[in-house]
């Protein structure tokens, strides 16, 4: 009897497949590309902090102005007037018995050369002269602007007050609201007509 042996053989594993290295290239890349995007947004991140966010005031403060009062003693009154106004200044003339000819500034509060914020005030005084003057219709003034206004009455012959009043709506500001004595009231030259003009 003839045994017959079976000699297993053994089969050895396969190997694993080869690693690609391309794939181990492109996610080196992306690890690159994710830490650049990273680190830029942190620089702009700190770069923001310099920059005020919409909770932060920035406080911005303008600079005062302030203008020397002009000499204007010895002007006539519209002219001082008009001196006043290009200076920057609101000249208010009041009408005083004076030997100096009629229409004359006598006198101005604060002196010449005083400092004074922009549009602030200042008084001249004007002579009525020693004999009576002829009467004169007053101009309407209303609805125009102050400067204008004052500009008008003081070529009519008049002294002018300037007096701020609030004014009905905003584009009233800076406008002639009303005027006392009315438009074509008959006075005497250089009375002083009072300007209402709107805050």
């Amino acid at each position: 009897m003839i045994e017959e042996r079976i000699v297993e053989e053994e089969v050895a594993p396969e190997p694993p497949p080869p690693r690609n290295p391309w794939l181990w290239l492109a996610l080196l890349a992306i690890a690159v590309v994710a830490a650049a995007i990273v680190f830029i947004a942190v620089l702009a991140d700190r770069g923001d902090d310099d920059e005020p966010t919409a909770t932060e005031t920035v406080a911005v403060v303008a600079p005062a102005t302030t203008v020397a009062v002009p000499e204007l003693v010895g002007f006539n009154h519209a002219d001082a007037g008009r001196e006043a106004e290009d200076a920057g200044l609101v000249a208010n003339t009041y009408p005083v018995e004076s030997d100096a000819p009629v229409g004359q500034v006598v006198a101005q509060d604060p002196a010449a050369g005083t400092e004074l914020d922009a549009s602030e005030r200042l008084r001249l005084d004007v002579s009525i002269g020693p004999d009576p003057l002829v009467a004169v219709q007053v101009p309407d003034a209303t609805g125009i602007e102050g400067a204008q206004a004052r500009e008008i009455l003081r070529r009519a012959g008049f002294t002018v007050l300037t007096v701020d009043e609030a004014a009905p709506s905003p584009d009233a500001a800076g406008q002639v609201l009303r005027q006392d004595p009315a438009a074509g009231t008959e006075t005497a030259a250089l009375t002083q007509v009072t300007l209402y003009v709107g805050l």
